[in-house]
């Protein structure tokens, strides 16, 4: 062994905790040596923030030019591109894609190990092993050589990787097509359908930026919900969000097998509640669930440095190990893994190895506050604890929360940026933010005012109170969120207040139903009793037999949205629609009732808009068509259709769902689990015809989706006291059904409603005043139903 090179400090890795350490001693003229076995700048500037941020920006660009009808740019169309959502045309080139993220990470490495030369810090590349607790010996992979170095103190800061995958029928595949959080930076080409195993942050940011690069991409998630760590409802928006733009994600799903593997394609059979699945069709595979430590090579136990099961290095809040002058830092040393909090380990350390402080002064990591950003879009930015986390934590303690949807922000109106919502946490008796979530646009740095203000201990009026530039995002939004605690902390310490509005509850519940029985000027407004102990929320399992004044249950396939009051619950739909008779063979030209049609077409909003011309078609050759009277619903909306269990024999079957604010399409595929509580009796309708299925038993998909997260966004906000706006919220969709050999009826529907009612408000810490605005809901669901039926009485002759 050669004499070894004594240091004062050596540091093994170069990631964001390692390489400012190393400049700050070695500025300080202590002689330090980086140890680096790859890259210059660790996982964040190599695999991770850097590149993935990179060619997210990408996929961000390519939404927006996808987008630009409706900002009102136009783009000429492109041979070879794929197809916008409003008929614009994108050409994605993968490898410029590619070439553009290798090139900012290559100017991130050089000009870091640059400052690290110029600083005086001896940058050996090579792996490190401990010898014993002062030596190490370092392995040149690149020539083979060997160097011995000792140094009085050692910083672990080795970082982690993707883990290992095992599973069966995994060998079958290529090893270009089976990817990890790095190698699939590394695609020259958009993989036709990338299927994503994990549905935490890594998962979630590679897969929407492959369905923003044309992909068709399938997410599947272990647990109950994306981002198993976050705010249950927030993460269901972020499902909702996903599943508008396309992304089917199968939630409580595992996968166990790949099958049927070729050089192009293979299927990945998965476990869901249902039973045994398959995702077929994919060509590509990304494993994002997990990452292990960087020290099964180093030799930790032979300098006395205990590692937990996972092997993560042991440290106590000072970052030391359990062998004297031995430190661990950044992700080595277990959760949270984020480049922030290897930095901040950098700010924590610092100061102990320059010996600036005594042993009593010594910085810690002991309740520091943790943000961190999921860059997806809208952003999903958190900071400090959650509901639940508060509520354990200070049990018995007054906690207070306020959610807002960002379609209050008035910036966010004005980007069209309006999806997400965000949610503050605070101590009812202190004032002191707790916690705060943003999924919304530039989510990140919205929380990042929030975590100032936290790290000041402000109470939360002064962050409201503040004189602040009006035309952002993270200004107003906040002070009106910050007002919806202060309304709610006024009813809690107001008890004649609240006993006062729960009076008005039950009265205005009972007039409510009262003027309904009694007015017929709005008969499509269907008002449904539901008795609160019976089991009506899971329609599929326990279709609710209810009570409704219209003749034929709309109410028990359509449960849109709901409110308390006394021992009931109460729904609210509304619904008008037109229907045309089409020949079946004019249907085939347009892959309807067509199996080749059908398997030709990957996505069903082409299916759709095939409709739309299948519709005008109808009008323009002069078939009938009318407005449905309400009594003669769709047979989609029968109790004896497959919705309830029974088979209808009647081929109907939805195929794709937007708004026309929006233009957003939606696969059948990608039906929300629990969101807006929809009704399918199959999966996606392709999948029914592969399989062989006769068509007019492929079964009816029905289900209500409302644009922006309407349903569970606004009520939640409007249940803190928000100063409220009528909001409505719709969806238009076509629906065909096969009625015989030789003719399909063809059903335009369009669903509106309106929302003032709080949606799970025993929870709320204020939830009655939107009783007081009940009367004010007849009125204008009157108003609504009117200027309704005279667009859908235009639309026989304009529909477009």
């Amino acid at each position: 062994m050669s004499i070894p090179t004594q240091y004062d400090t050596i540091i093994i890795g170069s990631g964001q905790g390692g390489t400012p350490l190393a400049r700050a001693l070695a500025l300080a003229n202590h002689k330090t040596a980086l140890i680096e076995r790859e890259h210059i700048g660790g996982c964040c500037v190599n695999d991770g923030c850097t590149p993935t941020k990179t060619m997210i920006a990408s996929g961000r660009v390519a939404y927006l030019a996808k987008r630009g009808r409706m900002y009102g740019v136009q783009m000429a169309n492109t041979s070879g591109s794929i197809e916008g959502d409003n008929g614009n045309e994108v050409v994605i080139d993968m490898k410029k894609i590619r070439q553009r993220k290798r090139d900012i990470v290559d100017s991130f490495r050089t000009g870091g190990e640059k400052r690290l030369r110029d600083a005086g810090v001896d940058v050996i590349m090579g792996e490190a092993s401990f010898v014993d607790a002062k030596t190490m010996v370092i392995m040149d992979g690149r020539n083979g050589n060997e160097r011995v170095v000792r140094g009085d103190r050692i910083v672990i800061n080795t970082g982690c990787r993707p883990g290992k995958v095992i599973l069966d029928g995994l060998e079958r595949v290529p090893n270009e097509r089976v990817l990890d959080s790095t190698s699939i930076m590394e695609l020259g080409e958009v993989p036709r359908h990338l299927v994503v195993v994990g549905g935490g942050y890594i998962g979630v940011e590679f897969g929407q930026l492959f369905r923003r690069l044309g992909a068709r991409v399938t997410v599947l998630q272990r647990g109950k919900q994306l981002l198993p760590r976050e705010d249950k409802e927030l993460a269901d928006m972020l499902l909702e969000i996903f599943r508008d733009d396309g992304i089917e994600v199968m939630l409580e799903t595992t996968p166990v097998e790949i099958e049927n593997a070729s050089e192009d394609v293979f299927n990945v059979a998965v476990e869901t509640r249902q039973g045994r699945e398959a995702v077929k069709g994919a060509t590509h595979i990304l494993f994002a669930s997990g990452r292990v430590p960087n020290t099964e090579r180093l030799n930790a136990a032979a300098a006395g440095v205990k590692m937990d099961k996972r092997g993560y290095v042991v440290t106590n809040e000072f970052l030391e190990t359990s062998s004297p002058s031995i430190y661990a830092m950044g992700d080595v040393k277990g959760p949270p893994s984020f480049t922030h909090i290897s930095y901040d380990d950098f700010r924590v350390l610092r100061p102990t190895l320059l010996g600036s402080t005594s042993a009593d002064e010594r910085l810690s990591i002991r309740d520091r506050i943790v943000p961190y950003v999921a860059y997806t879009d809208p952003q999903f930015g958190h900071v400090g604890l959650h509901e639940d986390e508060a509520r354990e934590r200070f049990p018995g303690r007054k906690i207070l929360t306020a959610q807002m949807p960002m379609g209050y922000v008035a910036r966010a109106l004005e980007t069209d940026e309006t999806r997400g919502a965000m949610k503050a946490v605070v101590d009812g008796e202190t004032g002191q933010i707790l916690g705060f979530t943003c999924l919304g646009v530039e989510g990140g740095e919205i929380m990042s005012i929030v975590q100032t203000a936290m790290m000041g201990n402000l109470h939360y009026q002064k962050l409201q109170d503040a004189v602040a530039f009006s035309q952002l995002f993270s200004t107003t939004n906040l002070s009106n969120l910050l007002l919806i605690l202060l309304m709610a902390n006024l009813i809690r310490h107001r008890p004649f207040l609240t006993g006062a509005l729960t009076i008005v509850t039950v009265s205005s519940a009972v007039a409510y139903l009262t003027k309904r029985r009694l007015n017929q000027s709005c008969p499509t407004i269907a008002i449904t009793e539901i008795p609160k102990a019976s089991a009506c929320r899971n329609l599929i399992e326990t279709p609710c037999e209810a009570n409704t004044p219209t003749p034929w249950g709309v109410t028990k396939s359509t449960l849109l949205s709901s409110w308390s009051g006394g021992d009931k619950v109460y729904w609210v739909p509304s619904f008008v629609a037109v229907q045309a008779e089409v020949p079946v063979s004019q249907l085939s030209q347009y892959g309807l009732f067509s199996h080749d049609g059908v398997d030709q077409k990957d996505d069903a909003h082409i299916l759709s808009k095939n409709l739309v011309a299948a519709f005008i078609d109808a009008r323009d050759t002069g078939l009938e068509t009318s407005v449905l009277d309400r009594d003669v619903p769709p047979l989609s909306f029968t109790p004896s259709s497959r919705l309830f269990g029974r088979p209808s024999k009647m081929g109907a079957f939805m195929l794709g769902t937007w708004d026309a604010e929006s233009g957003i399409n939606v696969r059948p595929s990608d039906l929300p689990s629990d969101a807006s509580k929809p009704v399918t009796e199959f999966g996606p309708n392709e999948e029914a015809v592969r399989n062989g299925s006769a068509v007019d038993t492929a079964g009816a998909v029905m289900y209500w989706m409302f644009p922006k997260a309407l349903v569970e966004g606004v009520d939640k906000a409007a249940s803190y006291g928000l100063p409220w706006r009528l909001m409505d919220g719709g969806f238009q969709e076509f629906i065909v059904e096969r009625v015989s050999d030789e003719k399909a009826r063809v059903t335009y529907v369009t669903i509106e409603c309106t929302n003032l009612h709080p949606l799970g408000q025993q929870q709320r810490d204020f939830k009655m005043l939107p009783w007081l605005l009940y009367e004010a809901h007849v009125l204008y669901a009157q108003i609504l139903w009117s200027k309704t039926l005279r667009r859908l009485q235009r639309s026989q002759t304009t529909l477009e």
